[in-house]
Parts: structure tokens; C-alpha cells; sequence
């Protein structure tokens, strides 16, 4: 081939060359602003939350490459600030924890270059308790700012005016506030920062707190009572629910014990049936942490009879929180001092029983001379009535030699089964 031919076909693979290179360039990569337009990120955020109290930010992407860094961002003194960034998963969604100031709190998320609309939740502040007994302290928390501020904590109870119930400051670094108050009524209570500087004055959202009235236990027992003998003690409730458990004790030195226990009914009224120790019983009721006031019952020796005729056996009962122990049955005629007699022990649970067999009226005690450990006890006295036995004949006034007749006796006072002889 001649050197003119050559130089032909040289021109003509340039030129080919730079045909397809013009054909091929319309479908190469587009631009990396177009690729941009098309990311967008969304973001979804509680309209409402509580400040100091962790609340959930959720970021959608579109368009967005998996592993690029999305930033959650908080608008502070009109300047957009980061607070967060993590890495995009392949889901695509990204979540944020975040315990947001009080008052209105704005954020955005920064995915790339997509940026989302600005979303706003309220918080409001933190109360420890939003239902709570008359007497209970609230605790209330919020974050305001970044600089030490002073800090109202108001309350406003029903139908009334808002009033300032205590004070403080936030903390200077994250405007931490923590304040505490004991309402008595149903209200609502607000955080006021006043105007500081070239700082505004700020009220945060009202927050409600239910207030119950303090429950109550009152316990009626008679003045006194006998020994061993069930007694009837009423507990009467206010402000506690039906099947609260409420126990009815006794004081035995330094402790409580529980004689008995029962659910408490809708009518807010129980009764127990106890049998009560010798001497001053103090008693009282319980229901968790509300306790009744100490209410005292003196009981007395049980007597088998309050009425007898002389010699006439009457057993003497009763019983004691000091388990064996020697017993005197004390009486005094009427009139006359008090003596000894019958001696006798206790059983080991401290049971007392007893006979004596009077002949004239008088009083009945039982006496522990001390012992040991234990100190000297005389319980209070108990009335008996004695009377002597009379017995009155009736017969025929004539009868025959060898007859039969009736004789009837009549016995005064009566008492049945006594033993009688002609």
C-alpha cells in the first residue's frame, strides 16, 4: 500500500474513533447535583413530651446511600447546633433519643445534603407523681437554657391564682431545675423563669396533679372489757379501696401484735371480735403505712356467776402476755380489805383459771406479785353478789300413820341443780 493510502486510514480510525466517542457521551453518568436532588430526608417528632424525660426523633431517607453520617440537629439561640449523628443502616431509617428543654423545642435532620422540614414538640415539665395523697411531696424537674437562672415553681389549686411555692436556679451547665412541693388540693403546677439580662422571661406548660385526701383509720373499743370474754372493736376507713387488708394490734411492750386481719369492705367499716388480756389493752388498727390512733380497753376478770349463794363454787378467769406465772385471787368482802384467797400459776400460754366460794357479797381481783423479769400486777375488780340460801317447806298438816306425802322446798335464790337434803 502506497504511504498516501496509509496516511487515509490513519485519518479515517481518528475519525471513527471520535464518532463513537460522540455516541457514547449522552448515557455516561449524570452529575452529582442531580444525584442530590433526588436524596431527601424526613423527620418525625411527639408534638407534645416531657422535658428531662428521654423522647423518640425517627429520620426517613430517600435517595440517600447507606453509611452516610445523618445529624440530628436542635435549634439554640437562633443558631442550628448538632446534637447527634450516626451512620445511615440499609433500612434507610435512622432513630434519635433525645430528653428535650422545656417549652417549644425545634430539630431538624441533616442526611448528606438533604435536609428535612423543622419539626416542634412541646415539653413540658417532669413531675415525679401525678396522683398523690394529701401530704405527699411532688418533685418537679425540667431543663431550661444553659446558664445558672433563677427558677419559680407555681402552683394553682382549683378555682384559685397561680402563687409561687418554692424557688431555685437551673444548674449553669444544662439548666438542670429540680424542685419539690406538698399540694393539699387537687391543682396544676408551672416552672417561671423571669426575664434575666438580655434573657427572656419563659413559663412553661401547666402540668395537673391529683391530690386524694389522706386516708384515716379510726378504731372504737369499749372503756372496758373482760378477760378472755370476744370484745367487739369497729375500724372505720376513709380514702382506702375496697379489699385493702386492715389489721387490727395489740401493744405487748415495745412491738405490735396482729390479733386479726380482714379485706376491707365498700361500706368502709369492719368489725373484729377479740378476747382481750388482763389490765390496760392498747389497741390499734393498720393499713399499710395509715395507722389509727391508740385506743385503750381495761379488761377485767371473767366470773363464771355475778350472782351467788354462800359457799357456792365460782370459777375466776383471765389471761396474761407473761405465760407461767404465780396467780393470787384477791377478795374483799364488802366493807372490808382486800385478802388473799386462792394462790395458784398461770399456764404456760398464760391462761388463769381458778374457783373460789364466797360467803358474803364483795369485789374479786386477780393479783401477779412480781417475778423475775416481770413487774408486780393487780387487775381491775369485778362485783359479786352473794346471798344466803333460804329454803321455805310445804306439807300436809295431818297425814296417817305409814302415808306418803309430798314435802316441797323451795329454795331462795333459786339455783338450779343445787344439791338439796331433807
Amino acid at each position: 500500500m502506497s504511504q498516501r493510502a496509509n496516511r487515509y486510514v490513519i485519518r479515517l480510525t481518528v475519525a471513527l474513533a471520535a464518532t463513537i466517542a460522540l455516541v457514547l457521551s449522552p448515557v455516561s453518568a449524570p452529575p452529582a447535583d442531580a444525584a442530590s436532588a433526588r436524596s431527601k430526608v424526613s423527620i418525625s417528632v411527639p408534638a407534645t413530651s416531657i422535658s428531662t424525660v428521654k423522647t423518640t426523633i425517627t429520620a426517613k431517607t430517600t435517595g440517600v446511600t447507606p453509611g452516610t453520617r445523618v445529624v440530628l440537629q436542635q435549634l439554640k439561640s437562633s443558631k442550628w447546633t448538632s446534637i447527634k449523628t450516626v451512620r445511615l443502616s440499609k433500612a434507610k431509617k435512622t432513630t434519635f433519643t433525645v430528653a428535650p428543654p422545656l417549652g417549644s423545642v425545634a430539630y431538624r435532620v441533616k442526611a448528606g445534603s438533604a435536609t428535612s422540614a423543622v419539626k416542634r414538640t412541646t415539653a413540658s415539665p417532669s413531675v415525679s407523681k401525678k396522683v398523690v395523697t394529701a401530704g405527699d411531696r411532688v418533685t418537679v424537674r425540667g431543663a431550661y437554657g444553659t446558664t445558672a437562672r433563677s427558677v419559680a415553681l407555681q402552683y394553682k389549686p382549683a378555682g384559685k391564682s397561680w402563687s409561687t411555692v418554692a424557688r431555685g436556679k437551673t444548674t449553669s451547665k444544662s439548666g438542670g431545675i429540680k424542685l419539690s412541693f406538698a399540694p393539699k388540693a387537687t391543682g396544676h403546677l408551672r416552672l417561671v423563669l423571669p426575664k434575666s439580662g438580655s434573657k427572656a422571661a419563659f413559663t412553661s406548660k401547666a402540668v395537673k396533679v391529683t391530690v386524694n385526701a389522706k386516708p384515716t383509720l379510726k378504731l372504737s373499743v369499749p372503756a372496758q372489757s373482760v378477760s378472755t370474754v370476744d370484745t367487739t372493736v369497729t375500724v372505720t376507713a376513709t380514702g382506702l379501696k375496697a379489699g385493702t387488708k386492715v389489721s387490727v394490734q395489740k401493744a405487748i411492750g415495745s412491738t405490735w401484735k396482729t390479733l386479726g386481719t380482714q379485706a376491707l369492705t365498700s361500706a368502709n367499716q369492719l368489725r373484729f371480735r377479740i378476747a382481750p388480756t388482763l389490765g390496760s389493752v392498747s389497741l390499734r388498727a393498720v393499713a399499710g403505712s395509715t395507722k389509727s390512733p391508740v385506743k385503750t380497753t381495761v379488761a377485767v376478770p371473767a366470773l363464771s356467776l355475778n350472782q351467788s349463794v354462800a359457799g357456792q363454787a365460782v370459777s375466776v378467769k383471765g389471761s396474761i402476755d407473761s405465760g407461767s406465772r404465780p396467780v393470787h385471787i384477791q377478795y374483799a368482802p364488802t366493807g372490808q380489805g382486800w385478802q388473799t384467797i386462792v394462790e395458784g400459776t398461770s399456764s404456760a400460754k398464760g391462761a388463769i383459771s381458778q374457783t373460789i366460794e364466797p360467803t358474803t357479797s364483795g369485789q374479786v381481783r386477780i393479783h401477779l406479785p412480781a417475778t423475775g423479769n416481770h413487774k408486780s400486777f393487780t387487775s381491775g375488780a369485778v362485783a359479786l353478789s352473794v346471798s344466803a340460801q333460804a329454803v321455805s317447806f310445804a306439807m300436809p298438816d295431818q297425814a296417817y300413820r305409814g302415808e306418803q306425802i309430798t314435802v316441797t322446798a323451795t329454795a331462795s335464790p333459786a339455783k338450779a341443780t343445787r344439791p338439796m337434803r331433807l
